[in-house]
C-alpha cells in the first residue's frame, strides 16, 4: 500500500504525495466565494498536471453545500486529468452532494468513492471544538464545525436551528 503523507497547503485544504488526495475542511463552496473557488482551482490545475497514472482523488466529506462555481471547478479538473487518461475521484459526498452529482449526471464522468470516515478514524486529537455559526442561504439552519485541540476541522453538519438549543 503507497503511504500519502499530508502537507497544510492554506487552511482547509490538504494534499497527499503519491496518490494525490485533496480533501475540503470548508462546509460551503458558493458560487459567490470567487477567492475560495479560485485557490482550489489553482490547487487542482497543478495536481492534475503532475504526470502519473495516479487518480486525483477529492475528499468532499466535509462539504455540505456547492454551487455552479464549485461543478465548473470539478468539471475544468476532470477535463484536464482526462488528456493524461487520468481519473478524478469524489470521496464521502454527503446526501445532498450526492443528490446533487447524480441529478447534474456528473456520476458518468467521476467516480464515486462512498467511504465516509468517521471522526474517530480521521482524527488524532481526543479534544474536539464545536463551534456554531449562521448558514447564509439558510436562515433556519445551523452549521456546527467540530473543530480539533489543533485547530484543524473534523466534520461539519447543518442542522435546523430548532434542533439546537443554544446553551
Amino acid at each position: 500500500m503507497q503511504r500519502v503523507d499530508h502537507t497544510m497547503l492554506e487552511k482547509g485544504v490538504r494534499a497527499g504525495a503519491g496518490t494525490s488526495v485533496v480533501q475540503l475542511a470548508g462546509c460551503e463552496y458558493a458560487s459567490s466565494d470567487g477567492a475560495r473557488l479560485g485557490r482550489l482551482r489553482r490547487l487542482l490545475v497543478r495536481l492534475a498536471s503532475e504526470p502519473g497514472p495516479e487518480p486525483l482523488v477529492l475528499d468532499l466529506s466535509l462539504v455540505h453545500f456547492f454551487g455552479a462555481g464549485f461543478v465548473g471547478v470539478l468539471v475544468d479538473t476532470w477535463a484536464q486529468l482526462k488528456t493524461q487518461d487520468r481519473q478524478l475521484v469524489l470521496r464521502g459526498l454527503t446526501p445532498f452532494c450526492a443528490r446533487l452529482i447524480r441529478a447534474l449526471h456528473l456520476h458518468k464522468l467521476f467516480a464515486i468513492d462512498n467511504h465516509v470516515p468517521t471522526a474517530v478514524e480521521e482524527s488524532e486529537s481526543i479534544l474536539v471544538r464545536i463551534r456554531k455559526s449562521d448558514v447564509a442561504w439558510d436562515a433556519d439552519m445551523l452549521r456546527l464545525e467540530y473543530v480539533g485541540d489543533d485547530g484543524t476541522p473534523i466534520r461539519c453538519v447543518i442542522v435546523p436551528r430548532t434542533a439546537i438549543q443554544d446553551r
